[in-house]
C-alpha cells in the first residue's frame, strides 16, 4: 500500500526518526500506532495510562 504524506508531516516524521533513533520514519509511525493501541486497550479496560515525572511525582493521564 502506498500512502502520500504532507511535506511538513514528512518532515516531522524523519526529525522524530533521528530524535527517537529509529532506522526509518515508519518505524516512528510502528511506535506511535503501538502506544495508540496500548492506550486504547488500557482505557477500554478501565485501566489509566499516565505520565509520572519522577523528580516531582506529578503525573499526567493520557486520553483520546
Amino acid at each position: 500500500m502506498t500512502i502520500e504524506i504532507p511535506g511538513k508531516t514528512a518532515m516531522l516524521m524523519v526529525k522524530l526518526a533521528q530524535d527517537v533513533g529509529a532506522k526509518t520514519p515508519g518505524d516512528v509511525v510502528l511506535q506511535a500506532l503501538g502506544l495508540l493501541q496500548m492506550l486504547r486497550s488500557a482505557t477500554q479496560g478501565g485501566k489509566r495510562v499516565i505520565l509520572r515525572d519522577p523528580q516531582t511525582g506529578a503525573e499526567t493521564d493520557l486520553a483520546l
